[in-house]
């Protein structure tokens, strides 16, 4: 809890949100960047190596059809691709060792990217955390965009965002995210105040959501003879 009459610093990945205590990030970006290195280092990265060699499926294709694509014995975006992520890894792996005394990972992609999660709660106080954040999540663009997997996880549409912001309840939505990776927790976040909650906040949460929900049907319903009364 920030004491009286500090101020408690923001985000340094840009969010807005408030960084947790002993971290230079919120726990929103600290989640979503674990979310992201799991990926790497399970599924997206598997992904990549079926596309790698001109197997994976680019591009979705009518049921039934035939792709009119033949593939090719080596996909150089590719292998472009993992070659950029390769190199990024293998700079904070680097940083690992030289500052926190870490050993090395093996040199591939998924032993390296596990590896950073492993140290995400030292990484998430160190002064580069911001550019770890934006970097991780660079790379997952850029191999969902060569796999041509759509950018987003399964998303579910939860409600209305309840949470006050500068006393105005944020106009945004929830939705929930559920990762490809089974070990990694799902989260229900707002795409426009930021707001972030865990799992198992989500009891309270959806009666906050429900609570929003009846009082915007009451409004609506004021409204509606409100405008019935002046026709």
């Amino acid at each position: 809890m920030t004491a009286p009459g500090t101020t408690r610093r923001e985000c340094e990945a840009g969010c807005g949100k408030p960084a947790a205590d002993g971290w230079g990030i919120c726990r929103g970006c600290h989640r979503r960047t674990g979310m992201h290195l799991s990926d790497i280092a399970g599924d997206l990265t598997a992904e990549m190596e079926t596309t790698l060699t001109g197997q994976g499926r680019t591009g979705p294709d009518r049921v039934g059809s035939r792709s009119s694509v033949i593939p090719l014995p080596f996909d150089p975006q590719a292998s472009a691709v993992i070659t950029d992520v390769h190199a990024k890894l293998v700079g904070w792996c680097l940083l690992l060792r030289d500052e926190a005394g870490a050993d090395l990972p093996a040199d591939t992609v998924q032993a390296m990217a596990s590896h950073a999660l492993g140290w995400l709660d030292w990484l998430a106080k160190h002064p580069a955390v911001e550019e770890l954040v934006a970097e991780v999540a660079e790379m997952v663009r850029m191999i969902e965009h060569a796999i041509d997997l759509p950018p987003t996880r399964s998303r579910i549409f939860v409600g209305p965002c309840p949470e006050v912001v500068e006393d105005v309840r944020c106009p945004g939505e929830l939705w929930a995210t559920f990762p490809r990776n089974d070990a990694i927790s799902p989260s229900i976040a707002c795409g426009l105040c930021g707001a972030t909650f865990e799992p198992e906040q989500w009891s309270r949460l959806g009666d906050r959501v429900r609570t929003v929900k009846r009082s915007e049907s009451g409004s609506r319903r004021l409204m509606d003879a409100i405008i019935g009364r002046s026709a």
